[in-house]
């Protein structure tokens, strides 16, 4: 049976646990948090899931946590910078695959210098289903039956705009707060932000960011 550590007990790790739920005879799934009521909710929804509580970044909490079978560790507590040091020690653990939620362009590069290369961004993976689901729908009709806890905006780089020739890996460094894009409008064509180099006039950027922490659930 194969051994899976998840840290952090939000709502993508729900959403991963709901997906483990049909096949408990093929994975063992530890899970680590730090906030006890989310531990005690994890406990009553998903019974099949061994719960350690504490911080993912401690060695000794990851040890407690692995055993001879753990084949993977998936950091998605929510904080890049969590994931970040406990990726790192599970990797310095031998945990053969460690795989990291990370958004943000500056963590992402410090990933690769730490050498964790199996790294999600968020925002890519909910453009990939955005784009699969854009077919005549109404945008805003979509992210509401998408479920997604974040809020959204669109910007149009004019001639004036800071955006202007600017690469897109530069986005969230232009424009306040935690700001990822997601989707670019060119040429009435969408366009992934992996598939284009820097921004041009005329292109509408369609971005997330992320909300102010209202409750645990």
């Amino acid at each position: 049976m194969m051994h899976i550590i998840i840290a952090g007990g939000g709502r993508t790790s729900k959403k991963m646990l709901e997906l483990f739920k049909g096949h408990s005879q093929q994975y063992k799934v530890t899970l680590i948090e730090s906030d006890k009521k989310v531990c005690e909710y994890i406990s009553e929804v998903y019974p099949y899931v061994e719960i350690v509580f504490g911080d993912a970044t401690h060695p000794e909490i990851l040890e407690e946590a692995r055993n001879n079978n753990t084949a993977a560790f998936i950091g998605v507590t929510g904080e890049e910078q969590t994931n970040l040091l406990a990726g790192k020690a599970a990797k310095k653990m031998g945990i053969p695959e460690v795989i990291l939620t990370i958004g943000t362009h500056q963590y992402r590069e410090l990933a690769k210098v730490m050498e964790l290369n199996n790294i999600i961004n968020p925002a890519d993976s909910i453009s990939a289903e955005i784009v699969t689901r854009l077919n005549g729908a109404d945008f805003a009709e979509l992210i509401h039956d998408l479920h997604l806890e974040i809020e959204f905006k669109k910007i149009v780089v004019d001639q004036w705009s800071e955006l202007k020739e600017v690469p897109v890996t530069q986005f969230e460094e232009k424009v306040a707060g935690n700001a990822y894009p997601i989707l670019i409008l060119r040429h009435q064509s969408y366009h992934l932000p992996s598939d284009i180099d820097e921004f041009e006039v005329g292109d509408e950027v369609i971005y997330w960011y992320k909300e102010k922490k209202k409750g645990i659930f």
